[in-house]
């Protein structure tokens, strides 16, 4: 039975009682129908014999009559008659003769040949009549005739009992070979039947032995592709089927060996190294994508990677994907945010697509760093510049900007007012009695005074103006888009808020307090920092001169 572990010699063992069951059918085919054959041919002898018989009793009957007749009444037509049914009937014998040889029916054949002894003496008895009835010995004749006719009836009973049962065989031998070929066709029927059966079984064989085992094993390699790298094909079926298994097997655990060698070489680094398919499922990650993502490899791979990203990056994130596949080159330093179990993580990233051998887009091999802290400290960083940068423009006492930061942004205003052609004042103030006010009550009464109306001036401009502490006691305020009597009500509003929050403290000194202010505007009254603040300042001194 060892040859039959194998597919080939399953196959070549039903190939032979195929090829029997097709001898089978075509021996019952030929021997049927040469037993048809032979039977149709017996039947044929015996209609023949039956005819022959029945058309020999019609002749001998006619002899009988034709003597007779001649006996009573000589007559040359009669004596001819007689002697044309002779003529018939030797001829019907014989075929009946024949025909019967031809069926082997040996006891009908005897029995003719009895009544073929006994119509030939009679014939011999006939012949002696005629000879006396042409002598003129018709008395004679007629004394004859008497035996004669009982002869001749007796021999027509007995070649009709013989036409009888010769149609009789002939009807039992039909329903005979009817039955015999109902048979043979149902042989034929039972071993074709058979045939089917027997293909039928040798396809399920295969589905079961050869197709079920080589689709399970295209099961297998399809999920070692998705990265089921732990997963083995079973070695069963036939020997072919079970060898190729093994061949499978051996080939995953040099696969498994080389993607454990990979994976060491990668680990190497504390970075993200991983592959992506079409469809960007994951099918490859080192030891560090692992533990960033706080799950095992086996429980990653095949899943969708875009599950990792932020919602709000993924849109860009396929749009580097989409770079990486148009540009056929690295794409580099990308970043989005990834949430793992550690929380929301930065990475960046670096990617290029992979191609396969017709051109077509088959995956994406991509490093990360996580850049998180990095990030974060990048963040601090630029916060503390930013921090840095507005206490070195901004007046430590006032929280205004600086005399310096004045100049850089009065120039920008000067720029931006000439390319969009729109004009601008300038405000310088002071506070009135500030020296007086500062000595009465020291110089930390002087501070809570300049930061009160610096706050003042604050809360008396729009959001789009701009306010400086120029030094000392004054100030100075780019108005966007006012003119020079708009500047005047903007001053006006301040002196009214500085004067109605100074009485509230009922000191006398402070009630006198208020702000003087020049005005100055681009570019009717200059079109430099340097003749705006002039102008400005002149405008300051005379009113203040005035007060």
């Amino acid at each position: 039975m060892f040859p039959l572990r194998s597919a080939r010699g399953r196959m070549a063992a039903t190939l032979v009682l195929f090829v029997l069951l097709l001898v089978a059918i075509s021996v019952v085919a030929v021997w049927s129908a040469r037993d048809h054959q032979s039977r149709l041919k017996s039947l044929e002898h015996r209609s023949q014999a039956a005819i022959a018989l029945e058309s020999a009793r019609s002749n001998f009957y006619l002899e009988g009559i034709g003597l007779i007749s001649g006996a009573f009444v000589p007559d040359p037509r009669l004596l001819e008659a007689t002697t044309l049914g002779r003529t018939g009937l030797h001829q019907d014998l014989a075929e009946a003769q024949t025909a019967l040889e031809a069926t082997g029916d040996t006891e009908a054949l005897l029995l003719l040949e009895d009544l073929i002894a006994e119509m030939e003496e009679l014939e011999g008895t006939v012949d002696q009549a005629l000879s006396i009835v042409e002598a003129g010995g018709t008395a004679a004749a007629i004394g004859v005739v008497p035996q004669v006719a009982d002869t001749i009836e007796g021999t027509v009973v007995r070649l009709q009992e013989m036409a009888d049962g010769q149609r009789a065989t002939f009807a039992s031998e039909r329903d005979e070979a009817s039955r015999a070929a109902d048979s043979a066709l149902w042989a034929l029927v039972g071993l074709a039947s058979g045939a089917f059966v027997l293909a039928a079984g040798v396809a399920l064989g295969l589905t079961g032995s050869v197709i079920r085992p080589l689709a399970s094993l295209r099961a297998k390699a399809r999920a070692i592709t998705a990265g089921g790298s732990h997963i083995r094909a079973e070695v069963s079926g036939p020997e072919e089927i079970a060898s190729l298994a093994r061949d499978f097997n051996e080939m995953t655990e040099a696969l498994s060996a080389k993607t454990k060698e990979y994976i060491d070489t990668t680990n190497l680094t504390g970075d993200i190294i991983a592959r992506l398919d079409k469809d960007g499922r994951w099918t490859f990650l080192n030891d560090g994508a692992c533990r960033f993502y706080g799950k095992p490899r086996e429980e990653l791979l095949g899943t969708d990677s875009r599950a990792a990203v932020h919602p709000e990056d993924l849109e860009v994130t396929a749009e580097a994907i989409r770079e990486a596949r148009a540009t056929k080159e690295l794409v580099a330093g990308f970043v989005n945010r990834q949430i793992t179990p550690k929380g929301t993580r930065v990475v960046e990233w670096n990617g290029y697509a992979l191609f396969d051998e017709g051109g077509q887009y088959a995956a994406v091999q991509i490093t990360g760093r996580d850049i998180t802290e990095r990030r974060r400290a990048e963040q601090e960083r630029e916060g503390l510049y930013a921090e840095l940068e507005v206490k070195a423009i901004t007046d430590s006492l006032t929280g205004l900007y600086d005399h310096t930061h004045f100049y850089k942004r009065l120039a920008e205003e000067i720029e931006r007012s000439k390319r969009y052609e729109q004009g601008f004042t300038l405000l310088m103030m002071d506070v009135d009695d500030f020296k007086r006010f500062n000595d009465s009550r020291g110089h930390q009464g002087g501070d809570e005074l300049l930061r009160f109306v610096a706050y003042c001036i604050r809360k008396g401009i729009r959001d789009s103006d701009l306010a400086f502490r120029y030094g000392g006691d004054e100030f100075a305020a780019i108005l966007v888009g006012a003119n020079s009597s708009s500047a005047r009500a903007v001053v006006k509003r301040i002196n009214r808020r500085i004067t109605e929050r100074l009485k509230q403290t009922g000191d006398e000194a402070a009630d006198r307090l208020s702000l003087s202010a020049g005005v100055a505007c681009f570019p009717d009254d200059g079109t430099t920092p340097d003749a705006l603040v002039r102008i400005a300042d002149a405008g300051l001194r005379q009113v203040g001169s005035t007060s």
